[in-house]
This record gives C-alpha cells, sequence and structure tokens, in this order.
C-alpha cells in the first residue's frame, strides 16, 4: 500500500478501499500495543506517539496531494480527504481505548498517573470550556506554522511543517493536554485543522486540473496530518509538562479576569 507506491496515498481512494483502511486500524493497534508493552511505564501514552511515527512510513511510500489531485481533479476529492481524515481519528481514538485497558495491567502502569484506572485523572476538575480553549489554541497556533511552512505539497516539506506545528501549538496548551491525560483528545487538534483544510479548498477550488491548491492547510494528506500531528501533538503535551509556558492561562485570565488558582476547582465542590 499505496497501490502504485510514490504516487498518491489517500486511503479512500485506494483500489482496495476496505483493504487499506483495515490495514492501517491493524497496524496502529498492534503497533500501539506494542509501543505501551515497551514503553507505557516511561509515558502513558508513548505507545500511540511510537505508533505515530511508524503510520508516517505508510504516508512517505505514497505521494502528495499533487498525485491525488492527477487521480480525481475535482473539488469533491477534497471532501473525501476531509472524511477520510474523520476516519484516521477515529483509528487514533481506539487506538487511545486501546491505551485505556492497557494500563489496568500493573506492569504496564505509568508512574506519572498517581491515582486509579477510572478515578479522578487530575488533582483539580477543570471545566469542558478550558478544554475547549486549549483545542481552539491548539488548531490556531497549528494553522499558523502549516500555512507559514506548508508552502508547497512536498512530502518532507509538510510533514515537517504539520509536525512543528502540531507541537508549538500542544507546547503553549501543554498544561492542560499533560492533565487531561487523553491522548485521542490531544489529537484532535491536528485532524480539526486538516479538515478545516479541506473545506476551505472545496469552496474555493483552484488548479485542480495540475494538482494545485492556493491553501496551505489543504496541502498535507490525511495521513500526513494524522501521523506526524499526532506524533507532535503528544510530544507537544509532554514538553508542555516540563516546560510549562502557561501562555493560554494568561490567554484566559487575561479574558475572565481570574487566575488559573480562582478558576481551579476542588473535584467535590462541583
Amino acid at each position: 500500500m499505496p497501490d502504485e507506491p510514490g504516487f498518491g496515498v489517500s486511503l479512500l481512494l485506494e483500489h482496495s478501499m476496505f483493504g487499506a483502511l483495515g490495514l492501517v486500524l491493524v497496524g496502529l493497534v498492534v503497533a500501539v500495543v506494542v509501543g505501551t508493552v515497551i514503553a507505557g511505564r516511561v509515558r502513558y501514552d508513548a505507545g500511540l506517539f511510537c505508533a505515530a511515527l511508524g503510520l508516517m512510513a505508510v504516508t512517505i511510500r505514497g505521494g502528495t496531494l499533487v498525485d491525488v489531485l492527477h487521480q480525481r481533479p475535482v473539488a469533491s476529492t477534497f471532501l473525501i480527504l476531509a472524511l477520510e481524515t474523520a476516519i484516521l481519528w477515529a483509528f487514533v481514538a481506539a487506538a487511545a481505548w486501546v491505551i485505556g485497558r492497557l494500563r489496568t495491567m500493573p506492569l504496564l502502569r505509568d508512574p506519572h498517573l498517581p491515582l486509579p484506572v477510572d478515578a479522578q485523572r487530575v488533582e483539580w476538575a477543570w471545566t469542558k470550556a478550558h478544554h475547549v480553549v486549549a483545542l481552539v489554541m491548539q488548531v490556531v497556533v497549528m494553522g499558523l506554522v502549516v500555512g507559514l511552512l506548508g508552502q508547497s505539497a512536498d512530502k518532507a516539506q509538510v510533514l515537517v511543517a504539520v509536525f512543528v506545528g502540531a507541537l508549538a501549538g500542544t507546547i503553549l496548551a501543554g498544561n492542560y493536554y499533560s492533565t487531561m491525560r487523553a491522548p485521542a483528545w490531544t489529537c484532535a487538534g491536528p485532524a480539526a485543522l486538516a479538515m478545516i483544510g479541506y473545506l476551505l479548498a472545496w469552496y474555493s477550488p483552484a488548479g485542480l486540473t495540475i494538482g494545485h491548491t492556493n491553501h496551505s492547510l489543504a496541502r498535507p494528506l490525511p495521513l500526513d496530518y494524522l501521523s506526524a500531528g499526532c506524533a507532535g501533538a503528544i510530544l507537544g503535551a509532554w514538553a508542555g509538562l516540563k516546560y510549562q509556558i502557561q501562555v493560554l492561562d494568561m490567554v484566559v485570565t487575561m479574558f475572565t479576569g481570574r487566575t488559573r488558582e480562582e478558576r481551579i476547582v476542588p473535584p467535590n465542590m462541583g
């Protein structure tokens, strides 16, 4: 996979679509299990980080957006890519669920998690609004970086742009992502940004016949976003835990007039 190495790597446009999707899902889950067994005690989501890096092998073996558009030079191709992105993120969520089941095993428990499974995940309960703001910040920062660095559909360039963008966007809100310990949520930003980019390209397509789009956010393929993006986001969450820049806290304080300590509410107080 793909059927023609070096020329296109959209799973939904493969001749054997279900076979390609099934191969990615099985490969992702197996890689998560193996990675968690080896490194799960170092970091809770280390298995998913390794699996995301491994998933890059599939997209590197394939081609670029140019090849995909040559294969299907119509605007609706971007809608197919958006659907593929949603499916791949569902695969990531399934892999995160597998991690949740694996961490119930004493030998695989991450020592960084002080509380039992299904108990309180964090010391304090933060509101859902804070998590949404963190996601928005992740998407905005990542979008700026991808828009700046993703000036062509070259595979190396889009992978670097997506990885650096996800890393930077998550670091700035890292204390939120690292505390939540929810890999599927951490990787939601790259998926959301990909779908935004594809919808923009679908709304105003240009240069389809030559495999071109004016939208930088649409140049990375779904596998680029869900491999390099997830790896960068997870690494950013780890870095945000160690180096808490707290930019998001300053933004929230600016608009609410309340510091982080004032916003935090103990779980037993609702």
